[in-house]
């Protein structure tokens, strides 16, 4: 498990303009049946790298990813100066899970309190990350987690993965 802090960039939910960033999170799960399963996530619609990359590619984007200086919905990615949480109150909900796990649970920055990664430069982002084992041995299922746990592929019928 991992998450960490970032800048602010996500719209407070029902608010105009950012508090969080698009604070990913990571959970990975080993199995002895086939792959590990993996869940790497920002906590807004999309990574802003998906935006940044369209504005470079001078292409619009869906108006659910961003939003502009006024906190209206564009499909422009130039004007997208603030993000949208990934299923509204729920990653907005995420959101602030991972600035307490970082920022203030370990005393760094949080929320609107983070530095921007590019600009000021002589400015400390204070930034925290958290990374946490957990051995499934402990855990009452957990001599038989490696083999039951097939990484989601062949669990419900009809479910066989077709690659991503």
């Amino acid at each position: 498990m991992g998450d960490e802090s970032d800048r602010r960039c996500c719209r407070a939910l029902w608010g105009r303009k950012p508090f969080f960033g698009t604070n990913p999170l990571c959970f990975g799960f080993p199995s002895r049946r086939g792959s590990p399963l993996v869940l790497d996530m920002a906590t807004s619609t999309v990574a802003g790298g998906h935006i940044f990359k369209a504005r470079a590619e001078n292409r619009p984007i869906p108006n659910t990813w961003g939003l502009d200086v006024d906190g209206r919905p564009t499909t422009d990615p130039h004007k997208a100066v603030y993000f949208t949480p990934a299923g509204g109150a729920k990653g907005y909900g995420l959101a602030a899970i991972v600035d307490l796990m970082t920022g203030i649970l370990l005393g760094g920055n949080f929320g609107p309190h983070v530095t921007l990664m590019y600009g000021d430069y002589e400015k400390q982002r204070d930034l925290c990350h958290v990374a946490g084992v957990i051995d499934p041995i402990d855990f009452r299922g957990g001599i038989h987690f490696g083999s039951r746990h097939t990484g989601g592929r062949g669990d419900t019928p009809g479910s066989a993965c077709r690659g991503v």
